[in-house]
């Protein structure tokens, strides 16, 4: 299993990185941050080329910890598990960041070598305590190795950084493995709860943005149908309540508008209703 967010999270510290100056310290300045941001642009679409690009990049800053970083990503996305290794390892040797330990973890997992995954996900855990894919890596690692008692420790620990359905999922299993029944049972009712949830926000959002659009087309009927039908799906979702207060405003529906805003508000007090004209 590949963890939750990773995409995420790899890109979270692409763009931190790209910011801090300690990234650009090394080689011919300006072909160096070509290379790598082509390198970047390739990742998404041709990997060799990508690669290429990582290995320029290299070839002038050999202390480009975040290019050899995403050089070992790419090459894990070919199947060259072992180049990547020693790509992270050699990373680590320069700039021993969380996020490279996590990788490595993540790789070692994958391939099945149990004991220096769990030593890199903790020494990502012990550089960054709220590093919660970390812990969720860590748990299912534990969890590959029947270690119930460790895997249900790092899970929960997981949840306390970031409760989601599948971090909830995998702690439902651990504990029915481990003879917990009454435990597993909550744990997947949870799990459940919280994937409708994500469900419900994702057709919210969905719906909003197309009703966006359609008021900004000039359909604000389409607009008004959607915006309900969004809040319908999430009750709580409070970008819905406003955009219905916008479209109302404009059909001349002043209360109405005025008590979507304030449903808007009451759920997200960052959405100041604006002036409403009778």
């Amino acid at each position: 299993m590949t963890p939750r967010s990773r995409t995420a999270s790899v890109k979270r510290w692409n763009e931190s990185a790209l910011s801090t100056p300690r990234w650009s310290r090394t080689g011919p300045r300006c072909n160096r941050s070509l290379r790598f941001t082509l390198g970047l642009a390739q990742s998404e679409q041709n990997i060799t080329d990508a690669i290429a690009s990582f290995r320029r990049t290299l070839e002038l800053a050999p202390q480009h910890t975040l290019a050899r970083y995403n050089l070992a990503l790419v090459l894990n996305r070919a199947d060259q598990a072992s180049q990547a290794i020693d790509e992270l390892k050699r990373a680590l040797a320069k700039d021993p960041q969380p996020q490279i330990h996590y990788l490595l973890g993540v790789i070692y997992w994958r391939q099945g070598e149990f004991d220096p995954a769990i030593i890199e996900l903790k020494a990502a855990i012990a550089q960054q305590s709220n590093y919660a894919d970390a812990q969720y890596a860590l748990g299912s690692v534990l969890k590959a190795r029947k270690d119930w008692a460790g895997a249900a420790s790092a899970l929960r620990r997981a949840i306390a950084l970031r409760s989601d359905s599948p971090t909830h999922y995998t702690l439902a299993q651990v504990l029915q493995l481990s003879g917990d029944e009454a435990g597993a049972r909550a744990e997947f009712a949870e799990s459940e709860r919280l994937r409708q949830r994500t469900e419900a926000d994702q057709q919210a959002s969905v719906m909003t943005a197309v009703g966006i659009e359609k008021l900004n087309a000039g359909d604000v009927q389409a607009a008004v149908d959607l915006f309900r039908r969004a809040t319908a799906a999430n009750e709580q979702y409070a970008p819905a309540y406003y955009q219905l207060g916008r479209a109302l405003e404009r059909l001349g529906r002043a209360q109405e508008a005025r008590e979507a805003f304030l449903r808007a508000a009451k759920l997200n007090p960052g959405l100041v209703a604006p002036p409403i004209h009778k």
